[in-house]
């Protein structure tokens, strides 16, 4: 019976982020935040009142897998339907990606659920869950490259007057805060009396809960205020060509493809936008790097996702166009492992699962933000899904970017969860660095984001648009940027303290009776 309530967390907590295939649609709401929630208290509850350590984590690494099963099934999509891959290879893939994410939801039970952390004082142990909790998703961030696809915190995007509080904290504080908030719910004797605690036990926590939400709300009030001023309403335009990707690397094809792709932008440029923005590796020929003139028929700057052929190697990258010049480039750092290129490939005995992705060198860290002559903007490239992680928006944001422009092809993943996931990740760059973004994709999600707008174009649409963004002249860094990577590793700080930590809180403020009497 434990086994089938493990099932069921996993499976109420998928609803987290949105879910999608075709017509099925399961969008985000605070009812799908409720059920979620309720799936993580059983996952909780269900795992750490295990005492068998190998059992524990076992039960956490099931739970977790069907949790990420569900989240991302779109990776057999995209193997199978655009990478020619088996059916049955294409869904092992997708399970043993979702049994790698779900080893460190097995790895946090066994150390929440031993004994220095079961014996702690209630108000410290539920600390420790949630901050262990946290760090084991900061460490996924970055462990073998990183995949940050499934944290809770991003299931927040629908709600901007809470997200943007990832301003002070990021997407990090979000996923401790409902972790936290969980944590606290189980140890009502009314649903889980294994966890119950008297009345009294449960004061510091709350205390301790309405602190952290006011310190959080201050944080992210005036990290915004700081950021708000010097701005400029500017006039950029996406284009979103919808060309299929059966057909987007086909020589047969190449010529017709350009020709969409320009008959858009000449119709873009009718609105005087100060850039035109085109999707990832959009532009069909490959161009040696020699090469300097492009064929485009306008004066408006053009970002154009391309293949850069260089000394013998290719680079996904980012081109300023000027005057049908190339002016500068930006080439991807965080490549895809598998598609873009193969980690530990003389050790491995296959090579990329997905042949005709292409075979890729990153581009350096120290590369320069793209700057069209005589204009205010300072854009940060995030190419593909590089806008999913923290730290490459940053580093745009800490060179002084105004504009995040983020060129992807999610194509691949057919009309599934991944596209509106995707976004939902995105999002959460404009709320941690308080930067507007613009998203120029093959098929969709294009869209504009700002702190306080979200416009989207609708998928699997051939379109344009032209919209105004507020751009700063003079950027501002907002806390999370500013302390960055503060916000990443605190949680193993907050981890420590609650382990070492000899008094609990609660026997301090009796003894002092400041909120306590006798």
């Amino acid at each position: 019976m434990t086994w089938i309530f493990i099932f069921l967390s996993g499976l109420l907590m998928s609803v987290a982020h949105p879910i999608k295939y075709e017509n099925f649609s399961i969008p985000n709401s605070w009812f799908t935040i409720l059920v979620a929630t309720i799936g993580l208290c059983l996952f909780l509850s269900r795992t750490l009142s295990e005492a068998n350590p190998r059992r524990r984590f076992l039960k956490a690494w099931f739970g977790s897998l069907i949790y990420f099963v569900i989240t991302i099934f779109w990776i057999s999509v995209a193997l199978h339907t655009f990478g020619d891959i088996n059916l049955f290879i294409s869904i092992l893939a997708c399970v043993l990606l979702s049994a790698y994410c779900a080893v460190f939801s097995g790895v946090w039970a066994l150390i929440a659920g031993s004994e220095a952390v079961r014996h702690r004082p209630f108000f410290l142990k539920i600390l420790a869950w949630a901050s262990l909790w946290t760090f084991c998703e900061a460490v996924r961030q970055y462990f073998l490259t990183g995949f940050g696809w499934g944290e809770l915190g991003f299931a927040f995007y629908f709600a901007p007057w809470l997200a943007k509080t990832a301003a002070f904290w990021g997407v990090h504080g979000l996923t401790f805060l409902w972790v936290f908030i969980a944590a606290l719910l189980i140890h009502f004797k009314l649903f889980f009396p294994t966890f119950s605690r008297n009345r009294e036990n449960l004061k510091p926590a709350f205390i301790a809960l309405g602190i952290w939400i006011v310190v959080g709300s201050i944080g992210t009030y005036f990290s915004l205020r700081l950021i708000k001023a010097d701005l400029k309403l500017t006039k950029i335009s996406i284009v979103q060509p919808n060309i299929a990707q059966e057909i987007k690397w086909n020589p047969d094809s190449s010529e017709q493809n350009l020709k969409t792709l320009i008959e858009l932008t000449l119709e873009a440029a009718k609105q005087s936008p100060a850039i035109i923005v085109w999707p990832e590796t959009s532009f069909p020929y490959l161009i040696r790097a020699p090469q300097k003139q492009m064929p485009v028929l306008t004066t408006t700057p053009i970002v154009i996702g391309a293949v850069i052929r260089e000394n013998q190697v290719n680079r996904n990258s980012a081109i300023l166009v000027e005057n049908d010049q190339i002016t500068s480039r930006f080439d991807k750092i965080h490549l895809v492992p598998f598609g873009e290129f193969v980690p530990l490939k003389n050790w491995l005995p296959f090579g990329k699962l997905v042949a005709n992705a292409g075979d890729f060198l990153s581009g350096a860290i120290d590369q320069p933000l793209l700057q069209p002559t005589n204009s205010i903007l300072k854009m940060g490239s995030l190419i593909c899904y590089e806008d999913t992680f923290s730290r490459e928006s940053v580093r745009h944001a800490k060179k002084g970017a105004n504009l995040l422009v983020n060129l992807t092809n999610d194509a691949w993943y057919g009309d599934t969860s991944a596209q509106l996931q995707h976004a939902a990740m995105a999002q959460f760059q404009v709320f941690q660095t308080g930067l507007p973004m613009i998203r120029s994709t093959n098929d969709g999600v294009s869209t504009f984001l700002s702190l306080n707008e979200r416009e989207d174009l609708p998928s699997f649409h051939k379109q344009t648009l032209t919209r105004e963004l507020p751009i700063s002249q003079n950027p501002q860094q907002t806390f999370f940027v500013w302390t960055y990577p503060l916000m990443e590793w605190i949680w193993l700080a907050i981890f420590v303290i609650a382990i070492l930590w000899k008094e609990t809180f609660h026997q301090k403020l009796k003894r002092r009776k400041i909120f306590f009497s006798n």
